[in-house]
């Protein structure tokens, strides 16, 4: 979603559109009522920092310069940043690894823990 696009909705229609972008149909709804506590305590002048943020940021031809093993992990059902930049993310990293993680979306952290606990340690012990 743009900033102009925040703008426009307003701060609790950007909320429900994001909360369908962010997490699988199936989550539970108590994931989603924490999700929406949290962007909604923080407000829309947030939000629209968050996404000019990203859509500013672009280093996508400087990959090739990062010389640490990278992790890159995502979730299978991610509307936001789907698996194609991760994807992307790996195959311009000198070394990485690319994970992505079943039945979760963009909040793989809150979605799925165990897995994402499990990916992270097996790569930290792989260093």
């Amino acid at each position: 979603m743009s900033p102009m696009a925040l703008k426009f909705f307003g701060c609790r229609s950007a909320i429900e559109l994001l909360l369908d972008w962010e997490f699988r149909k199936d989550v539970p709804e108590e994931l989603q009522e924490w999700r929406r506590a949290q962007m909604s305590r923080n407000g829309q002048a947030a939000l629209h920092r968050d996404f000019t943020a990203c859509d500013s940021f672009h280093v996508m031809d400087r990959l090739g310069e990062i010389r640490v093993p990278a992790l890159t992990v995502c979730g299978r059902d991610d509307k936001l940043t789907p698996v194609k930049y991760s994807q992307y993310l790996k195959d311009h990293l000198r070394e990485a690894r690319f994970e992505v993680i079943a039945e979760a979306g963009h909040n793989v952290m809150v979605e799925q823990p165990e897995a994402l606990n499990r990916v992270i340690r097996e790569f930290a012990q792989e260093l």
